[in-house]
């Protein structure tokens, strides 16, 4: 069954009902908008198969080819010019698009989260703001029903540069994606995502567990046999995604961990070190220059999300590391709050 057809039933079938509100990646409508596109099979007369490119006279291409060397070949040409045409809509819509599809998923899996996590009065208020139920199985449905939602879109968009660059002999589709991974904008590089698949074993593998909530949660798995932990995700399409809980600063499994902007994972400790932050201040506190520091972007600490149900997930393995590690970190960030307020206190008295 082609791509187009299964994404078309999975939102009739599960968006409609359980994902009532969100948007989705318009796959059919944009697959359209690339057929129409004036250089489509511009060169395919007779058989030939050339470069989509343009011409500036009559015998020299918009790529610098001249038309015996451009379209004269029976393999396609790859041309560094792109389609000014197609990527004006084609890009402007998928951005537009892509923006609402990640704003919703977030949205919706915050709001489960907060529901998990909640204690107290706080519980019974977002119980009362939230349609969601709060037993295990309807909390395990709603996780998996946004991994879902999260996957099927960001198929549909690898699925639809692919064919932006099959169509036009280029390399934009795949420059666009490097795009979407630098402004964060990559469905899967969203820390929820992880969140959602810690979510799944905690309550999966909790006490009071069911074999029918053990069932539902088979995408999911954490190995912890190996050197390195790591938490994956079979999603939709085969795709999976393997998240390694090793932090690559400390080089120890993570603790108290949390993601930055560019989807990087660090100990919280360990990541505000590296932003000259004191760790009790928090990743949003270092400047907006600060540096992540494996892909070195800039600007990733503002958008620095903590992992709370990555960090039960660990604490609940790990529990004899997790307490040395608690307690060597607490007796440390002791000391650097006292030095902090100290420093602070002596600048306000000008000593």
């Amino acid at each position: 069954m082609k791509f187009g057809k299964t994404y078309s039933e999975y939102i009739e079938k599960y968006g409609r009902n359980r994902l009532s509100g969100c948007s989705y990646v318009e796959f059919k409508r944009l697959k359209k908008l690339l057929k129409k596109c004036p250089l489509h099979d511009t060169h395919t007369a007779g058989g030939v198969t050339g470069s989509p490119c343009t011409l500036l006279s009559s015998d020299v291409h918009t790529c610098g080819k001249s038309q015996e060397d451009a379209c004269l070949d029976s393999v396609p040409t790859q041309c560094d010019s792109s389609c000014p045409g197609c990527d004006a809509k084609f890009f402007g819509e998928l951005t537009d698009e892509l923006a609402q599809v990640v704003g919703c998923f977030n949205n919706r899996a915050q709001q489960l989260l907060q529901l998990h996590l909640a204690s107290g009065l706080w519980k019974y208020v977002i119980r009362v703001k939230s349609s969601l139920a709060r037993d295990p199985m309807s909390m395990i449905q709603e996780g998996q029903t946004l991994v879902n939602y999260a996957s099927v879109n960001a198929i549909a968009v690898r699925k639809i540069l692919k064919k932006y660059d099959k169509v036009h002999h280029s390399h934009e589709g795949s420059a666009f994606r490097g795009q979407l991974l630098a402004k964060r904008s990559e469905l899967m590089q969203s820390p929820f995502l992880i969140e959602l698949a810690a979510l799944h074993l905690n309550l999966g593998k909790s006490r009071n567990s069911s074999p029918l909530l053990n069932e539902a949660i088979g995408n999911f798995s954490c190995d912890f046999d190996d050197a390195a932990a790591t938490l994956s995700c079979t999603l939709l399409d085969s795709m999976k995604l393997d998240i390694n809980l090793t932090c690559s600063i400390c080089l120890d499994t993570l603790f108290d961990p949390v993601a930055l902007g560019c989807g990087h994972l660090f100990c919280n400790s360990c990541a505000c070190s590296a932003a000259s932050v004191a760790p009790f201040l928090g990743p949003k506190a270092a400047k907006k220059s600060a540096q992540c520091p494996l892909c070195r972007q800039a600007g990733v600490y503002v958008d620095a999300v903590r992992l709370n149900e990555l960090a039960i997930l660990l604490h609940n393995r790990f529990k004899e590391y997790w307490s040395e590690r608690r307690n060597n970190e607490r007796k440390e960030q002791l000391q650097q709050a006292k030095n902090h307020y100290q420093h602070e206190l002596q600048a306000v008295m000008g000593i």
